[in-house]
Formats: structure tokens, C-alpha cells, sequence
């Protein structure tokens, strides 16, 4: 058997003033053909999955372009028209050199492109147009995908990362590959059914570790193993994305058996409807949190949620950087902040070298105003550093030149300003500037909920911090205009059965 691999990926925060040109795309993640393979083997990632699975089963994949940009605002209609003009051109390139027997993709569910909202169903039409109605074509989600009907029907499976952070994309890969083999085989005959779900869930309530997560996952689990039963997959959606299918969904596939799809696709979307006000949030008051983070025991992470580059914000906000210095906080490392400038004059001056620096606040005014302090620059590097953590363990990540200022003098704060947006899920990211964050009293993580998959061992407690930003769990502060109404909780006497 022969599988075509690939896929474009975004999670598109429309409220974002950053575009996601293609060079977003090649400073994030970017591969073709035989380099993809060869970058992801071995890792613990989606396409790494792919290839494990299938060297498993004895089958080749032909690989086209895998991608991924930090989420922000649209992907621009210049990096979406090379990138499927490029996946369209291997497609057919490979249909030319014998037969393909099934389309193996990993999308993310949350892509919006420039005049196109649905930016699955956009890549799932034009690859459907090329193979035919025939070809099986199955997918692989995001937790956070906002799936539309049409991407439902153009696919003959899908299936949804279980967890969040998301440390099961392996796994959920090497199952999705054996679908795909067996439907190839006409072992089975997925019949699906799709429930969207009208609730706006905050992306720290989405965290698999609360309560209504973890139940609903069980519930999931448990009728994945009922018979007939082939997967079921719930989604949280990405609620900052200001189109009309965004919010929570559930499916379910079964094998030929259309009427017990449906009748458990109803059971997972009422589950979390019934629990809709467990999927809000409130986090804590940005001097309310500094102060307790200075006086308990520590290493005490702050959690920075409303400024998550991977929600799509500017990863340069400076309101708790702000209140830290304003209190002479100790033992403090701040990770990351997004500051080219910063660590370009860093890099001029040198290490050892103390500058007049202007830190953050530089992308919009969403996150606050720039800080300007002198500071000591304590290290340089080139921002490369190997995830150890659970998350895309073995992977590489590029940060650009990366620089630590010293705020405070010696053991105040370091902050770790960097070229390339990005968060500091793995521990990694600090260690590989010479930071231990088990030997800091306060870390500061721009980030929902991925660092919690390498951090929470590491530290003795965690903090969700309020401070302004694009992923931040208050509603209010965002004017939507396109979601599908009603939706909780922006019309909370709504009522909806599934």
C-alpha cells in the first residue's frame, strides 16, 4: 500500500494583528517530500506516528508538505496559494507513479485563510477534487479544532488528539494509520455522525487535568470500546477565532452501524453541554499573584495565559514583567518574550555588557507598553535547543538569537527575550540559556496549558495569571461578530439539547 502524507497547519486567532505569511510557516515548522521524513522520524510527533505505523504495516508513504505557523491572524492567501499549489503538484506527481491507495493527513481543524473561514475544508475540497469521491481520505485533528459539517463529509475518518497539553499526537497518529489500512483493506466501513456543540471553552479549562476533562474523556474512552465502535474524538475548539463553526464538537465513528454513531455522538455533546459552566475560567489578579508567588514556597510558575503565542498573541506582553520589577522580585526568570530588537542590541553590545533596554510592547497596544530598563546581559544563543519534555519529545525548536537580561542585579529577574514568537512549553527553552527553573523561586510562562506537560513536576505550584492579552479567558474584552448564535456563554439562558 502506498499513502499520501502531509498537511497545513494553523490555529488562527482572527483578533491577532499578525498575518501568517509563508514566512511564518518556514520559521515555525516546514518540510517537503523526503526532508519531512526525515526531520520527523523517530519523534514523537503526527507524522512521526505516520511513519512508525507504517513501517509497521509495510506501507510506504509519499510524502508532500507538512507545515505549521504560530498561530495568529489569517494565513495570507500568498502562503496558502504555494503551499496547496505545492501539495496539489506532488499529489498528482504521485498518483503519475502508481497507485495511491489513501490520503494520511494531519491538519489541525482551525485554520481560517484569508476569505476562506474553514481552512480544513478548503485543503480537504481541493485533494478531494484531484483523488475522486472514491479514494479514502482520513485526517488527524487538533484538541482545539472548530470543525465544520463539510470537513466531516469529505473524509471517511477523522480523529482528535485525546489530551491537552497534547501528549498523545503519537499515538492518535499510529491509530489513525491502522484506520486507514483496514478501510484499505475492506475490513471496515466507517460510518460517522458530528455534533457541534455551541460553547466557547476557555482554553485553561480545556487543561485535561480539571474535572470536566477528565470526565468527559472517560466517557469518550468508554464508547470507543463499546462494539462497533471504531474511534470518537471531542473537541474543545479554539474560541478566538471569530467564525461561525467555532466551539466544542463530538464524533464518532462506527463500522457500518450509522444509528449507534449517532446515538453516541449525542451522549458526548450533551455530556458537555450539561457541564458547560465547568469549561469557564477566572484567573488570578496580576498583583495579587506576584505578591503570593514571592512569599510561598517555591519555585512558584506564573502562568501568563492571555499572552500565548500559541493562541495567536503578540508574546510580548510586559504587565507582569511590570509588576515583578515593581516589587524588586527575586530569583526570577520571565520566558519567553518576544523581542527581536531587544535581543539584536543585546547581541551588538555583547554579554557582560549592561543596556538601556526597551523590553516588549512592541507588537500592538493589546498587551501593554514597552519597559524601559537598564539591564545586564548575562548570555547569548542561537535559540536551538532538542525537546526532552512530553511534548514533541525529540523535536527541535528555533527560537532565533535569544538573549537573558538581568533585571535587578544579581539573582533578580532574567528574562529571556527572543526573535522568533514562540512558548516555553519545554523546560528546554530555559535550560539551553543556562536557566534551571527548579532553582528559581518565580517562573513566568507565556502559555495555556502545553507548559504543564514538562513544568508541573518541576515546580511546587502554579498560578493562571489575568494580565491583558489575545487568549485571555475574559470574554468581554473581545467583539465577536461572525460565531453562530446562540453560544454559551455569551447567551447564557440559552438552552440547546443535542
Amino acid at each position: 500500500m502506498r499513502f499520501f502524507t502531509g498537511g497545513i497547519n494553523h490555529e488562527t486567532n482572527t483578533f491577532s494583528p499578525i498575518p501568517a505569511s509563508i514566512e511564518r510557516f518556514r520559521e515555525t515548522s516546514y518540510a517537503r517530500g523526503d526532508e519531512l521524513l526525515a526531520k520527523t522520524r523517530g519523534t514523537r510527533t503526527v507524522i512521526g506516528g505516520f511513519i512508525d505505523a507504517a513501517d509497521e504495516l509495510g506501507i510506504e508513504l509519499v510524502p508532500t508538505i507538512h507545515s505549521f505557523a504560530m498561530p495568529s491572524d489569517a494565513v495570507t492567501r500568498a502562503a496558502w496559494d504555494e503551499q496547496i499549489n505545492d501539495t496539489l503538484d506532488d499529489l498528482e506527481a504521485a498518483l503519475a507513479g502508481g497507485p495511491i491507495d489513501g490520503l494520511l493527513l494531519g491538519l489541525h481543524g482551525a485554520m481560517v485563510i484569508e476569505g476562506i473561514d474553514d481552512g480544513e475544508g478548503e485543503y480537504l475540497r481541493r485533494v478531494r477534487e484531484l483523488v475522486g469521491p472514491d479514494m479514502p481520505i482520513v485526517m488527524e485533528l487538533d484538541l482545539h479544532a472548530n470543525i465544520s459539517p463539510e470537513s466531516v463529509e469529505m473524509v471517511d475518518v477523522m480523529v482528535g488528539y485525546d489530551t491537552y497539553p497534547h501528549v498523545d499526537v503519537y499515538d492518535r497518529a499510529v491509530e489513525l494509520t491502522h484506520l486507514l489500512a483496514r478501510i484499505v483493506k475492506g475490513e471496515i466501513k466507517p460510518t460517522s455522525a458530528f455534533r457541534q456543540i455551541p460553547v466557547l471553552a476557555n482554553l485553561t479549562a480545556q487543561y485535561s487535568g480539571t474535572p470536566q476533562m477528565t470526565d468527559w474523556l472517560a466517557l469518550c474512552h468508554e464508547i470507543e470500546s463499546r462494539p462497533g465502535v471504531l474511534t470518537a474524538t471531542i473537541t474543545c475548539g479554539f474560541p478566538y477565532a471569530d467564525i461561525p463553526q467555532t466551539g466544542m464538537a463530538a464524533y464518532v465513528a462506527t463500522d457500518d452501524d450509522p444509528e449507534l454513531a449517532e446515538a453516541c455522538v449525542r451522549e458526548l455533546a450533551q455530556f458537555a453541554w450539561d457541564r458547560r459552566h465547568d469549561f469557564q475560567a477566572t484567573p488570578m489578579a496580576i498583583a495579587e499573584a506576584v505578591e503570593y508567588a514571592m512569599n510561598a514556597e517555591g519555585p512558584i510558575l506564573l502562568a501568563d495565559v492571555a499572552d500565548n503565542p500559541g493562541a495567536g498573541t503578540s508574546c510580548d506582553g510586559t504587565e507582569i514583567l511590570r509588576e515583578l520589577i515593581a516589587r524588586n522580585a527575586r530569583s526570577t526568570a520571565l520566558a519567553l518574550m518576544f523581542d527581536p530588537e531587544t535581543a539584536a542590541q543585546a547581541s551588538a553590545t555583547g554579554v557582560g555588557a549592561t543596556i538601556e533596554a526597551r523590553i516588549g510592547g512592541k507588537v500592538d497596544d493589546l498587551h501593554g507598553a514597552p519597559i524601559e530598563t537598564s539591564a545586564y546581559v548575562r548570555a547569548l544563543t542561537d535559540g536551538y535547543y532538542v525537546n526532552d519534555g512530553p511534548l514533541g519529545t525529540g523535536s527541535s525548536t528555533d527560537i532565533g538569537l535569544t538573549a537573558v537580561l538581568e533585571i535587578g542585579g544579581r539573582g533578580g529577574i532574567e528574562v529571556v527575550c527572543n526573535t522568533f514568537r514562540h512558548a516555553a512549553n519545554d523546560a528546554n527553552s530555559l535550560r539551553s540559556v543556562g536557566i534551571e527553573p527548579t532553582k528559581r523561586q518565580i517562573v513566568v510562562i507565556k502559555s495555556s496549558v502545553h507548559y504543564r506537560a514538562d513544568f508541573t513536576p518541576l515546580v511546587k505550584e502554579i498560578v493562571e495569571v489575568d494580565a491583558p492579552g489575545l487568549s485571555t479567558p475574559n470574554w468581554s474584552r473581545f467583539d465577536f461578530q461572525h460565531l453562530r448564535r446562540p453560544i454559551f456563554p455569551l447567551d447564557p439562558d440559552m438552552t440547546w439539547e443535542a
